[in-house]
């Protein structure tokens, strides 16, 4: 399995109209690539992927698109920083999430990385079903509260008031909820970009670490907690530890 190789074309997309420089200089990275895909010659390659990577990422600091983030992945795999590459493919996937080029890279660089693809999954496989079972509850709320909402206009007597007013609450509160689960929880991510890394017990190198081992470059993890320099993370296997800041990037 290879990796799918997308190159930005699409300047008007990518840039302000007015950035006629910004295209010329992404012209001259999108040849750097190629050049260095297609040539036999390993240092050459390398330098030309080294000119163009610094291209793509002065774009990208300009105006940050997932195109470009796609493009400093490939140029990153192509330099054999996978994890790097890891970074920006999960850059790239909050503004082209759907991408199967995109998709398949990150897989590839998981498997190569001998990590999973676990943090891609729903945390609750079952969410959707819960969700959709949720909606049809609340329209039938709904439509209960305009019936007897209807009827208490037309038939006072009929229809106290209290029912549907608590039709209504009962309607109200559980769209809320539903709401909130439909949300996605924007829990800061991020991925170990240092070889050698060594989780800690707390914020600090005094602490015992928290492995045998140091942590995998390319793990991916969340964050839930920042103190000077050091961040507390959890693993998509549900275990928290304290890492560096310089060990790793934040998506």
């Amino acid at each position: 399995m290879k990796i799918t190789l997308t190159i930005a074309i699409l300047l008007n997309l990518l840039l302000p109209p007015f950035a006629l420089a910004n295209m010329t200089v992404l012209k001259e990275a999108n040849q750097l690539f190629s050049q260095a895909v297609d040539t036999d010659n390993s240092k050459e390659a390398v330098i030309l992927l080294d000119k163009a990577l610094l291209r793509y990422e002065q774009l990208y600091r300009d105006q940050p698109t997932g195109r470009l983030a796609y493009n400093i992945g490939n140029t990153y795999y192509q330099l054999g920083n996978k994890a790097m590459a890891l970074v920006f493919y999960k850059r790239a996937a909050k503004d082209i999430p759907g991408d199967e080029n995109l998709l398949h890279n990150m897989q590839l660089v998981r498997e190569e990385l001998h990590l999973d693809n676990s943090a891609d999954q729903p945390t609750h496989p079952w969410l959707p079903a819960f969700v959709h079972l949720k909606i049809w509850h609340v329209l039938s709320l709904y439509t209960l509260f305009w019936l007897t909402a209807t009827i208490r206009y037309t038939k006072k007597s009929f229809m106290p008031f209290a029912a549907p007013a608590t039709i209504l609450f009962i309607c109200l509160a559980t769209s809320t909820i539903l709401g909130m689960e439909i949300l996605p929880k924007k829990t800061p991510e991020g991925v170990i970009t240092a070889p050698d890394t060594i989780a800690r017990q707390g914020n600090g190198r005094s602490f015992e670490p928290s492995f045998k081992d140091p942590l995998p470059l390319g793990l991916e993890f969340k964050i839930h907690e920042k103190r000077g320099y050091w961040l507390r993370i959890q693993t998509n296997n549900g275990e928290e530890c304290w890492v560096p800041t310089r060990s790793c990037e934040i998506i």
